[in-house]
């Protein structure tokens, strides 16, 4: 899929209310730096920016006079680091704890204002090891990469791969053995493999003047290089996303809204790939929660593992699980921040997903059994972008994913400690 980039309108300005004293004011508004967060070795690095090129305002908002930077190890005795210039870009925090979270904002200020406030980051600084590139000879784009069970192969998305010469994201697969590239299909989003066999799942597109449409749910047989058609999505009736195979590859799961009062109000449903019966086994609707980003089977098929956030509060993710068998949805993690698209280990210890603790998406990870959180992606060496990326474990202690260097996106395998 195409690298786009969006100007992003981010609501960093604060309203501050005058004080009641004698000073002068220029009575009006002021604006807050955006921030986000590079860790390190024993330190981490903010950075701070103007958010009003990106930003649309009604009247513009004055500069303050200057920031001042807070930092904490526990989420409430915050104590100042530094009071800095509005002009300053950068600000090292040194000498801290590898493998400890530590907790970040900063305060806007201007004489005779209350002061602004920014979002608390969070971050965990630890020592960089360069992750493995899963196939170095790939020097193409490539994005929503999965790999087979026997990991003789891959899949990925890609619409520069020098195979196919067209404009569209198209689905391949590729051997790890001989290096040899092969088309599954053109114009195709939201693969995955099965668990069990050579054996993908994917969606077609349809398009129809200057609209994209999801066409059909298929899979694809990497053995005898056959596909076939599980359901024809009647798109002007309702939309369909996201399959992915349950633990045992015996169905598949998706993401449809089908009988729902929206286009865009997603349940779960599965298929079974040899009856082609279909059923729905969410109600997300009638309780209000919006489905984002990617979701995941615990290895034993009990859950269902996503993200998503209910309408009746903020629009930040949370995630959640979903008990296949009493269609109960139970919160997993508590977060001030958007955390999305789970991914639960084959052993159901630790769940990675994508969390915008730091100011970016990056790659996070919960340890069910010591409670702790680690941070795995963060380094300025690799921009994680998780608009195309998923996260695949392939063990116990190590997971795949994507990440952009030099303007191309690679598979990146990384250890987990």
């Amino acid at each position: 899929m195409r690298k786009y980039i969006f100007l992003l309108l981010i609501g960093f300005s604060v309203i501050s209310c005058k004080k009641e004293d004698n000073g002068e004011s220029d009575n009006t508004y002021f604006w807050s730096p955006a921030i986000k967060i590079e860790k390190g070795d024993k330190e981490v690095k903010l950075y701070l920016s103007d958010p009003r090129p990106y930003t649309e305002y009604l009247i513009p908002p004055s500069d303050p006079d200057y920031f001042e930077i807070y930092y904490s190890d526990d989420l409430s005795s915050f104590s100042l680091f530094k009071k800095v210039d509005i002009t300053t870009t950068s600000v090292s925090i040194n000498n801290l704890v590898n493998n400890e979270p530590y907790y970040i904002y900063v305060t806007s200020n201007k004489k005779n204002f209350e002061p602004g406030f920014s979002d608390t980051l969070m971050t965990i600084p630890s020592a960089y090891t360069e992750p493995v590139v899963l196939s170095p000879d790939v020097n193409f784009t490539l994005n929503r990469v999965d790999l087979s069970p026997d990991k003789d192969y891959f899949s990925f998305v890609s619409y520069n791969c020098p195979v196919q010469n067209t404009s569209t994201d198209n689905l391949y697969y590729k051997s790890i053995t001989t290096g040899s590239i092969g088309v599954i299909e053109e114009d195709v989003y939201n693969s995955d493999w099965s668990p069990v066999s050579n054996t993908v799942t994917y969606l077609s597109n349809i398009r129809v003047g200057n609209w994209i449409y999801p066409d059909e749910l298929k899979t694809f047989d990497l053995a005898t290089k056959t596909g076939n058609v599980l359901l024809k999505i009647d798109y002007d009736k309702y939309y369909v996303s996201s399959p992915v195979f349950s633990n045992n590859g015996n169905l598949i799961s998706y993401l449809s809204s089908e009988n729902s009062s929206s286009k865009y109000n997603y349940d779960l449903w599965t298929i079974d790939p040899a009856t082609k019966v279909r059923t729905k086994i969410s109600n997300f609707e009638a309780i209000g929660l919006t489905i984002s980003g990617t979701y995941t089977w615990s290895s034993n098929g009990e859950y269902i593992y996503l993200s998503g956030y209910f309408n009746s509060g903020n629009s930040r993710n949370a995630i959640y699980k979903f008990n296949v068998s009493n269609r109960e949805l139970s919160r997993v993690l508590s977060s001030d921040w958007s955390d999305s698209s789970p991914s639960v280990s084959p052993d159901n210890t630790k769940i990675a997903f994508i969390s915008s603790r730091t100011g970016d998406g990056e790659i996070w990870l919960f340890n069910f059994v010591s409670g702790k959180y680690s941070q795995i992606t963060g380094n300025s060496a690799y921009n994680f972008d998780s608009r195309y990326s998923n996260v695949q474990w392939i063990g116990n202690n190590e997971i795949l994913i994507t990440a952009y260097k030099d303007s191309t996106s690679k598979a990146l395998r990384i250890h987990i400690e």
